[in-house]
């Protein structure tokens, strides 16, 4: 309706009468607030060609659509019905890029999504690699005070992911300003698998000294975790890691294997003492 038709108003009905069944598309609302960011495009361009004849009425509409009111209106709306992370953040504000007031218009879409997911790392991260572009410093300030204000591992986990992925940009090497940002204490987090692409991630920056640390602080919370008791177990572990593991999984066949190896290497005496205790628990 649109695009060939140049009929907003059809556009527009279109769009509420999809949203009425389907509000919770976030497809639709970033189509929808397209279609009105591209609608005051159009209108621009149309008065620009009209300067000649009438350059006060041209000033006077442009003071009006440069304001996107009904493109803030649609993107307001959209945060009542879906939840905007960082990921769909970057869809709205790729769309407000082609706005003739762009960086007034992403300010306004990075302060309403701050406002209603202020405990969203994502959103945080989105803002702060836009900003990096332009104040690598001002984008470092921005990802400590989302640690500040959501002090989880998972706010960690996508800190650590944005500056590998600005790292060009970084005045220092990646290493030391990623270090700058772990905390005196591991940070809690809420699952096992946060966890684990944490110290993905460390390793990914050459700070896997850091992850035996922050595994012996997700133990204390998931004690009852093959995977982080695996990972625990190969990162320089000693006999009290080995004999803490078999205690909290006594059953498994896997810590067990693993304890032994270890005792293998360190005390063949015990290991045989305990190589029987394994064949009394029909472990293969």
């Amino acid at each position: 309706k649109f695009q060939t038709n140049k009929n907003i108003t059809s556009a527009r009905s279109i769009f509420l009468r999809a949203l009425k069944f389907n509000d919770c598309s976030q497809d639709l609302w970033v189509e929808y607030f397209r279609l009105e960011v591209l609608h005051v495009e159009k209108m621009l361009k149309r008065q620009e060609l009209m300067a000649a004849c009438d350059k006060t009425m041209v000033t006077n509409t442009k003071a009006e659509f440069l304001e996107y009111k009904t493109a803030k209106i649609v993107f307001t709306n959209a945060l009542k019905s879906i939840t905007i992370g960082g990921e769909v953040l970057r869809r709205f504000v790729g769309v407000a890029s082609v706005a003739a007031k762009a960086e007034l218009l992403t300010q306004f879409l990075f302060d309403k999504a701050l406002s209603a997911q202020t405990r969203d790392p994502s959103v945080w991260c989105c803002l702060a690699g836009h900003v990096a572009e332009k104040d690598i410093e001002k984008a470092l300030s921005l990802l400590r005070r989302s640690l500040t204000l959501i002090p989880t591992a998972e706010c960690l986990l996508v800190v650590i992911q944005l500056l590998h992925s600005i790292e060009n940009r970084l005045t220092q090497d990646l290493s030391k300003v990623v270090a700058t940002f772990l905390p005196d204490s591991p940070f809690p987090a809420k699952t096992e698998g946060t966890v684990l692409s944490l110290g993905s991630a460390l390793e990914m920056v050459g700070l896997d000294d850091s992850f035996p640390a922050i595994l012996r602080q997700a133990l204390t919370q998931f004690p009852d975790s093959k995977p982080l008791w695996l990972a625990s177990l190969s990162n320089g572990a000693g006999l009290s890691d080995y004999e803490s593991a078999v205690a909290a999984l006594p059953e498994d066949s896997d810590i067990w294997r693993e304890y032994l190896i270890f005792l293998s290497n360190s005390n063949p005496e015990k290991c045989t003492e305990m190589w029987r205790e394994v064949m009394k628990k029909g472990f293969s």
